[in-house]
């Protein structure tokens, strides 16, 4: 039972009383209102939710900041392919001026020479030969090919004969 100096028996603790923590160590106690202004100044976050205003705008800004990240993306691959296509049209030109090169440097005359020089000699008139095709079928066109369509429908149910 509490005494009469003693309204409660814990709250009959000086202001700082020493506490053994454990057996170890001897700590002091601080006082009690300071202790209940430390718990009133500790907040809980985790318990706490985002407003919806604010979860909306997070929202807004993410999509944002990934069609911003796309598009550099794509600027970055576009002008990777603008330096490729610059590249393969300087190959190109390239390719077009040795091959014109190759082109000029075969000098007719000697071939002609080297082509003596094995026993060719200019064909004479006599020895040219002409040649006339045969005459050739007509192509048949997807037209003619749907009208014989329709002529094997019809002689198959026996409305033309063939």
């Amino acid at each position: 039972m509490p005494n009469a100096n003693q309204s409660h028996p814990k709250r009959s603790r000086s202001k700082s009383q020493t506490v053994k923590s454990r057996g170890k160590q001897t700590q002091t106690k601080p006082p009690r209102a300071s202790h209940r202004r430390r718990k009133s100044g500790k907040r809980r976050r985790s318990g706490r939710k985002l407003r919806p205003d604010v979860l909306i705008i997070i929202v807004v800004f993410a999509i944002a900041f990934g069609a911003l990240i796309q598009q550099a993306a794509i600027l970055r691959l576009d002008r990777q392919i603008s330096n490729l296509q610059d590249q393969v049209n300087t190959q190109k030109s390239l390719n077009d001026s040795k091959e014109g090169k190759i082109v000029s440097s075969h000098n007719l005359a000697k071939i002609e020479k080297k082509a003596r020089s094995y026993g060719m000699s200019e064909p004479k008139a006599d020895q040219y030969v002409y040649m006339v095709p045969k005459h050739q079928k007509k192509q048949k066109t997807n037209f003619d090919y749907l009208i014989d369509w329709f002529k094997a429908k019809l002689s198959k149910y026996g409305i033309i004969k063939k």
